[in-house]
């Protein structure tokens, strides 16, 4: 990175300042402001994050270091747990492959959260999902809640699918 700012060594600085912020006279209310900010930035950071690994991974910058997957460089390099770097990746690849999904979470009308629900409901459905990925991508921002949001997709989902539902017996923890 030569020649270019590091914002990312900027950024930590800033939250060693942060973490040395004496906080015990605040009010109740400034607390709950201060909550309420650092969820904003973490989610700001989140998304900038996964901005980051969809260039990564679609340049395959991963393979460099000799690994076969996204996934597995991410394991071995980042230290993620392989449903964390798993889901990381589902949705970079999310937003690498749908404009409008990438623009509603750089805007902030969509949340990481609401573009995990995303992609599970793509999953099998790519055909679907691709005619109806700007509908839903509105619907998100429109919803009250995730919650509600995950309802509509679950609707969605019942709507267009046409296999049985998966044996969640199965499935391992």
């Amino acid at each position: 990175m030569v020649g270019v700012q590091d914002v990312v060594a900027e950024l930590r600085v800033g939250v060693k300042d942060l973490a040395a912020e004496d906080r015990s006279g605040w009010s109740p209310q400034d607390l709950s402001e201060r909550v309420c900010d650092l969820s904003g930035l973490v989610e700001a950071v989140q998304v900038e994050w996964v901005r980051a690994v969809a260039g990564w991974d679609r340049h395959t910058a991963w393979a460099e270091d000799g690994a076969v997957t996204a996934v597995a460089w991410l394991r071995a390099h980042a230290g993620l747990a392989r449903g964390e770097a798993s889901s990381l990746v589902a949705v970079a690849r999310l937003y690498d492959e749908h404009p409008t999904v990438a623009r509603a979470l750089d805007g902030g009308a969509l949340t990481l959260a609401h573009a995990r629900l995303l992609v599970r409901a793509r999953r099998h459905r790519s055909g679907p999902f691709a005619t109806c990925v700007n509908g839903l991508v509105q619907l998100a921002a429109e919803t009250d809640s995730v919650e509600d949001f995950a309802q509509v997709l679950a609707e969605w989902v019942e709507l267009v699918d046409d296999r049985p539902p998966p044996d969640e017996s199965r499935r391992r923890f």
